[in-house]
């Protein structure tokens, strides 16, 4: 954490959340189902013209995933839980 929020990513928003992914606290700040609404609000513009959006895509995947699993009312840094478990590594901080 400390070597990526003293290098080009220095800004208050890595540090913050970069801090609750390393504790493994996801208390809200932005709740995950207001992240979902983000993104789907840049779905439907993208849409509008005719843009995709890849990656985009994959976020709203885990977001939808996370939020089935009862997380919706975590701070949306809960994705990195979600990456965790994906890989195989369970909950646990490393």
């Amino acid at each position: 954490l400390p070597i990526v929020t003293n290098s080009i990513f220095a800004s208050p928003s890595y540090q913050r959340y970069g801090g609750f992914i390393a504790a493994g606290s996801y208390e809200p700040g932005f709740k995950l189902t207001l992240g979902l609404k983000d993104v789907s609000l840049a779905f439907a513009a993208a849409e509008a013209t005719k843009t995709t959006l890849p990656a985009a895509a994959i976020v709203r995947e885990n977001m939808l995933s996370a939020i089935d699993q009862g997380l919706g009312a975590k701070d949306w840094s809960v994705l990195a839980k979600m990456a965790r478990r994906r890989g195989g590594l369970g909950d646990d901080v490393a």
